[in-house]
């Protein structure tokens, strides 16, 4: 697995849980932290190692 760089981690997972907050669906909160990431952070090794897996209730 790539190393992945902090400061993209630090945003996306900061944009992902703000979204979820907002009552977002899981899936939905990933994808749009992960295009808020691709913006500053174009490099898509600031994204390979996020999935979204399994069925949350």
């Amino acid at each position: 697995m790539p190393l992945v760089p902090d400061a993209s981690t630090t945003q996306m997972m900061a944009v992902f849980h703000r979204c979820l907050l907002l009552e977002a669906t899981q899936d939905q909160a990933l994808h749009q932290a992960m295009l808020a990431t691709m913006q500053p952070h174009s490099d898509p090794v600031n994204l390979v190692a996020f999935t979204f897996t399994g069925f949350w209730e």
